[in-house]
């Protein structure tokens, strides 16, 4: 590719940033007032919800939550689930390997809209307020980004999705890139990246985009044991200087039990246990529930 074609394709991709900060605002804006409209149960939201209680301390309140996947499905795969997420507590949703986590974590983060039942954001059920989820960032096990853009701009567009202080925007990302030791990698592919690169990456795009609420599904399932830890100790870091919630699910209860201070067990679609935890509880709990209970072992 000679000089002028490379000039010229970065004058284009120039071109889509400034457009972004111009008019992705509004679209974003009209994507909100349409969202949320489609679920087959948002009459029922609106006619039960408000008689349920709701913990006033709660970052996240699921309320009798059912969920089947389709009208054949002859049995529900959540059944009357029940808990909350305390507001800056780090909470770790555990169960086996379709146990119903995922579903549980997409519904609340409104992939997963037919449901039956309440979820509350902050005491708001985002069926009816659709600015419910906008305190939300989700965190997947394999993110996938778009390969037009380099880290800095994936970080810059995502920014531009919910603010307009371009300037401060711009520091902030450079400031987390240096604070978060991934400089080398501000211009390359964020999909070409080491899996620990990319988590760096999304918790960089929780920081700009001013969420108070991190949800993360196995996020460290495909990181060796070093990296896991140092995510951890970064999440912790990042929920006590912000003030932020962690729901996270995760299998490395070992890894994880010394940032934990709540906890939730789900096996088979259905709640065995919520509550505060501590380290050594953790384990405990989770060998009660899972093991003495359920196989009558030792």
């Amino acid at each position: 590719m000679d000089d002028g074609a490379i000039s010229n394709k970065a004058k284009n991709k120039n071109r889509f940033l400034v457009g972004l900060e111009k008019h992705y605002h509004q679209f974003i804006n009209n994507i909100k007032q349409l969202y949320g409209h489609d679920s087959v149960y948002e009459e029922y939201v609106k006619e039960n919800s408000q008689s349920k209680e709701v913990n006033k301390d709660a970052a996240i309140s699921v309320r009798n939550l059912f969920f089947k996947y389709n009208k054949k499905q002859n049995h529900f795969t959540i059944n009357d689930c029940s808990f909350d997420v305390s507001k800056g507590s780090f909470h770790v949703f555990v169960g086996e390997n379709g146990s119903g986590k995922t579903t549980i974590i997409k519904a609340i983060c409104g992939a997963n809209k037919n449901y039956i039942g309440d979820i509350f954001i902050n005491n708001k059920n985002f069926l009816i307020d659709k600015t419910a989820r906008l305190p939300i960032t989700y965190i997947q096990t394999k993110p996938i980004f778009p390969n037009e853009f380099n880290v800095y701009e994936y970080l810059l567009m995502m920014g531009l999705l919910v603010r307009n202080d371009i300037n401060n925007l711009k520091e902030e990302i450079d400031f987390n890139i240096n604070k978060f030791k991934i400089s080398e990698i501000k211009h390359s592919n964020p999909n070409k990246l080491s899996s620990g690169q990319q988590q760096k990456v999304l918790l960089i795009k929780s920081i700009i985009e001013k969420a108070s609420i991190y949800i993360l599904d196995e996020p460290t399932a495909n990181l060796d044991p070093i990296t896991r830890i140092d995510f951890f100790r970064t999440l912790k870091e990042l929920a006590q200087e912000k003030n932020i919630t962690v729901f996270i699910s995760s299998h490395s209860l070992d890894e994880i039990k010394e940032y934990v201070n709540e906890a939730t067990f789900i096996k088979a679609g259905k709640v065995l246990f919520t509550g505060k935890v501590n380290g050594k509880n953790l384990i405990n709990k989770y060998e009660e529930m899972f093991f003495n209970k359920q196989t009558g072992a030792a």
